[in-house]
């Protein structure tokens, strides 16, 4: 993927508010490096953001 195409999407998903997961692989892998955790499948990623974002800190993305 190159850098500019890697940005779109990035840029799509952030706008969305981590909510626009239609640009990615029905079979996404999400790991967290840090542990090692991971979360599979569209659903999986997605559950995954809104815990991430919604629950375990405050945050918002912001361009």
């Amino acid at each position: 993927m190159s850098v500019e195409r890697a940005t779109e999407v990035m840029t799509r998903l952030w706008d969305s508010g981590h909510s626009d997961i239609g640009m990615m692989a029905e079979d996404v892998v999400f790991t967290l490096m840090a542990t090692g955790q991971e979360y599979r499948g569209r659903e999986g990623v997605s559950q995954m953001f809104e815990y991430f974002y919604r629950d375990a800190f405050d945050a918002r993305a912001e361009s």
